[in-house]
């Protein structure tokens, strides 16, 4: 591979990851604007009413996605540097990645 095919593929990744943060960040600001604009009208038809199936499936459905963010984020992330995090991850099956006959983290 030449010089200029490599700089062309490090060019084109760097363009896809900045295109996968721009996303990340509007969805992130469309999900909590959503949020935002509902919370009065849970609270007065949901956390008032008695409980029941309905109402717990629309809380885990509701707030599962939010509580897993973090950790999906933190997966993707480049930059999970701290073996603590890694250690973390890879204990809880979601992400940790290991190498062939290798017990840590790459």
């Amino acid at each position: 591979m030449s010089s200029s095919e490599s700089l062309s593929t490090i060019f084109t990744n760097f363009q896809y990851n900045r295109v996968t943060n721009y996303l990340d960040v509007i969805s992130s600001v469309l999900t909590i604007y959503d949020w935002l604009l509902t919370l009065a009208r849970e609270v007065e038809l949901v956390w008032r009413s008695p409980w029941s199936a309905i109402k717990v499936l629309f809380l885990v459905t509701r707030y599962t996605p939010r509580t897993l963010a973090p950790t999906v984020v933190a997966q993707r992330s480049p930059r999970t540097t701290s073996p603590r995090a890694r250690a973390m991850l890879t204990t809880s099956g979601r992400g940790g990645r290991t190498s062939p006959g290798s017990s840590s983290p790459r």
